[in-house]
């Protein structure tokens, strides 16, 4: 379980022979952040536990303790994508946890190193107890998913309870888990990982297999690396991204000309702008006005397909663009409206419409008696009332100065009215 460490050096150097035949599978996008360690600081509750970058994108902790230790940045971060790759090396025979900590708040050097406020995705090789002076909790082999809100007792006991032991408490929770006897971490092996760390969602995955997702709302913190009781573990080929998408308001199958249709990338009953991102900007791909709402409301004037993108800037100045298609559905219309028809008593007569996108038609009729039109039925003298020609039998007197209109109706709006045809 524990190790002392004889000589960092050595040790080093022979890890970094390993790491050589590390290739980065990133592909990285414009607003690509490349991790540098040497901004990185040591947190946790054990000052011995030593984290030595050899390079600025390659660090490895080489010391052990009886407490957790954490890697940390200094950019505050949500809405993000982080990939990199972790290795464990097998110069050193041990079994315990690796993994990484994200809206991360504490500890620091402002806060209690028993004063945990983050989110913890935790690996572990082998089932295993920890010693009986720490309590002799049992750690499973697999992944775990732990959010951290408060202090614990600063005692090892308490540590490896709900560190080690994965043991609830009203500031230590375990939300989700996989274990079993195939899960546990390899030596020698390349994992690439992947975090999604949004405000309303989390997703982690291991060499493209996703691992945990978990749905809620969540707010910026830092990211770090993290070492339970592991030593010669290495991360390196780190880079973090802005990663948003863009959401229609009340989704649905149909969108409509004329109608206004809502735009969102944050959601602020969940979370404000996180301060990874300091301007916006949208285009809704219509030659219209860009807009700088955070929840714009827009109306396509006319049907088609568009594309929607969002430019979003960052700290370091990098624009980034987000993109979601949309369909416009065109209202039905009428491109031909019935005309007037003179006939003769006795005559066949038809009334006709030519419409787009309608799915119905309805033919209504008002007599020189009549103040209203009135829905038409097919009868021995009428036929096609609900198609997109009316057919008027022998014709009779009384049909004289008889109207006649069509409303048609589509998949967006309904009852679309024609103009009146009169027989004479």
């Amino acid at each position: 379980l524990f190790y002392n460490l004889r000589s960092v050096k050595t040790k080093l150097a022979y890890i970094y022979s390993f790491l050589v035949t590390f290739i980065s599978i990133n592909g990285y996008s414009q607003c690509d952040m490349q991790v540098n360690f040497e901004d990185y600081t040591t947190n946790g509750m054990s000052s011995f536990i030593e984290w030595n970058p050899i390079d600025d994108n390659t660090v490895v902790c080489s010391s052990s303790d009886w407490q957790p230790s954490f890697l940390v940045n200094n950019d505050t971060l949500l809405n993000v994508k982080i990939t990199g790759e972790v290795y464990v090396n097998p110069i050193i025979n041990d079994d315990d946890f690796i993994g990484f900590v994200f809206g991360y708040k504490s500890p620091n050097m402002n806060t209690q190193s028993n004063d945990n406020h983050f989110y913890l995705f935790d690996w572990k090789k082998e089932g295993q107890y920890c010693p009986v002076a720490f309590g002799s909790f049992y750690a499973n082999e697999g992944f775990s998913l732990v959010e951290a809100k408060g202090l614990i007792a600063e005692d090892p006991v308490s540590t490896y309870r709900h560190v080690w032991g994965h043991v609830n408490n009203e500031n230590f929770s375990l939300l989700d888990y996989r274990y079993s006897s195939s899960m546990g971490w390899e030596y020698s092996t390349i994992y690439q990982f992947e975090l999604i760390y949004t405000y309303n969602k989390v997703k982690i995955s291991i060499d493209g297999e996703l691992i945990f997702e978990m749905d809620g709302c969540f707010d910026p913190g830092l990211f770090g690396l993290y070492s339970f009781n592991q030593n010669a573990v290495v991360y390196q080929n780190i880079s973090i991204e802005q990663y948003y998408q863009i959401h229609i308001d009340n989704e649905q199958d149909l969108y409509c000309e004329g109608e206004s249709v809502g735009f969102h990338f944050i959601d602020p009953n969940c979370n404000d702008l996180p301060p990874n991102t300091v301007s916006f900007q949208w285009n809704f791909g219509d030659d219209t006005d860009l807009s700088q709402d955070l929840n714009p409301q827009h109306t396509f004037a006319e049907p088609g397909d568009y594309t929607v993108e969002l430019y979003l800037e960052n700290l370091l100045g990098c624009t980034d663009t987000i993109r979601q298609e949309i369909h416009i559905k065109a209202n039905p219309s009428f491109v031909e409206e019935p005309h007037d028809v003179e006939c003769f008593v006795g005559d066949d007569i038809y009334f006709a419409v030519e419409a787009s996108n309608a799915l119905n038609y309805q033919w209504y009729y008002k007599d020189r008696d009549m103040d209203f039109f009135e829905t038409l039925q097919n009868d021995g003298y009428f036929s096609g009332v609900r198609s997109d020609t009316l057919r008027v039998n022998d014709v009779r007197l009384p049909f004289d100065k008889m109207e006649f209109l069509c409303s048609i109706n589509g998949e967006c709006l309904t009852n679309i009215s024609s103009e009146a045809g009169e027989i004479i």
